[in-house]
């Protein structure tokens, strides 16, 4: 039994050594730059309630960003065919930090929305540019395990930066003679902002990529050799990131106003639903496996879904807390085995393309369905969007399994 155990977990890591420079590096990159948007994650949406607006203008704000992101993705990927990987990968890190420490230097409704919408842009590039790199970066042999690796990792400094937030503006408050709230959230923010650019450093020592003309790229975009397969696997996206827009923006204000959560306990809830998420990210190479990328995927869902309306129904935080981890989990653990099955589905030149289709329709997703939830959750109570969340969530499984159950053995 013990040898059993061993045997894939040696290989695992015989595996993991088998990453390549340019890969360690981007790793660096994502531990870092997640730290700060752990920390943003716990605390903005608390910041706009501090500051005087509602949950109608979150539900707005965060739409505004989504959109911003869309509308960048498809541009996003031809950018990154013509540039390479490398350059919009180093100017999207200087712009976030430029756009995220503008956002939360103003009170004004116009240059909030403003400010949203170009970090939505920025960040779509820096999304866009992720699976391809690591994508071109492996070879079939360590590409499962990358993603997971690479996602696992993403949850682990989310931990980081979740715990932070839930601490830093306690620690601010005690280390200076700051009282207002705002303005010590709008310091907790800048601060994980720049630990956030930290992550620029490894970056500049990426190798350089070759790069396609323009003119290459514009017929190879007008010319998609497979647009049913494309909707195929962009159909279930999109209802997943329908679902995901409605609750996952509101998370920390529904734990804060409907739970009476503090920001301390935000941040631990958080960071737990990264950890775990990211001890179990490592499984991911086992799962696939066992029952392959599509079973894998819809599996995972499937059983996230009970824990969903379980955080809706039960009014307790400590159960809430973990219902919360292990939807978390679960449902996060079926994200890089999609990604690793899309890139591998489409043709090796339109990877990047595809990436920012992707992109596009989840970033589309949320940015229609968190708009209508905020206002759904103002108006209507916090548990109607956790219905709605449930729903899309499982008319995205029925429809990926239907699509591919049988495309894998092909």
């Amino acid at each position: 039994m013990i040898k059993n155990l061993r045997d894939p977990t040696s290989e695992y890591f015989r595996t993991i050594k088998l990453f390549k420079s340019d890969v360690k590096l981007y790793l660096a990159n994502i531990f870092l730059t997640h730290i700060g948007y752990g920390i943003f994650y716990v605390l903005f949406n608390l910041y706009i309630l501090q500051i005087g607006y509602d949950l109608d203008f979150i539900g707005y704000l965060t739409s505004i960003g989504n959109f911003g992101t869309a509308l960048m993705a498809i541009p996003a990927g031809l950018i990154i065919h013509r540039f390479g990987l490398k350059r919009p990968l180093v100017i999207s890190s200087l712009l976030i930090l430029l756009f995220s420490i503008l956002l939360v230097s103003t009170t004004s409704n116009i240059l909030l929305i403003i400010f949203n919408l170009a970090l939505g842009f920025v960040i779509s590039l820096s999304m866009v540019v992720r699976s391809p790199l690591l994508t071109k970066s492996s070879s079939k042999i360590e590409r499962t395990h990358l993603f997971g690796f690479s996602f696992g990792l993403m949850m682990i400094s989310s931990v980081v930066g979740s715990v932070l937030g839930g601490y830093l503006p306690n620690l601010i408050k005690y280390c200076t003679n700051f009282t207002d709230e705002a303005t010590i959230f709008r310091i907790s923010l800048i601060l994980g902002g720049i630990i956030s650019s930290l992550g620029l450093i490894p970056t500049l020592k990426i190798s350089k990529d070759k790069i396609t003309t323009f003119n290459k790229l514009g017929r190879r975009i007008l010319k998609i050799k497979y647009p049913k397969l494309y909707a195929k696997l962009l159909t279930p996206h999109l209802l997943l990131g329908l679902g995901a827009g409605t609750v996952m923006p509101f998370l920390n204000v529904f734990f804060k106003k409907h739970l009476n959560a503090s920001t301390s306990q935000i941040g631990i809830i958080f960071a737990l639903g990264s950890l775990t998420t990211g001890i179990a990210s490592f499984l991911i190479p086992f799962v696939t496996k066992r029952f392959g990328k599509v079973m894998g995927v819809c599996i995972l869902e499937i059983s996230s879904l009970p824990f969903l309306l379980m955080i809706a129904l039960i009014p307790n935080i400590t159960l809430v807390a973990i219902f919360y981890v292990i939807r978390q989990a679960l449902m996060n653990m079926a994200s890089p085995i999609y990604s690793n099955f899309v890139m591998e589905t489409v043709p090796s030149e339109e990877r990047s393309i595809t990436s920012g289709f992707s992109s596009f329709i989840w970033s589309m997703g949320w940015a229609i369905s968190s708009f209508y939830s905020g206002i759904i959750m103002k108006n209507y109570g916090y548990n109607i969007p956790f219905f709605i969340c449930f729903v899309f969530y499982l008319l995205s499984v029925v429809t990926f399994i239907s699509f591919f159950r049988k495309s894998e053995k092909k």
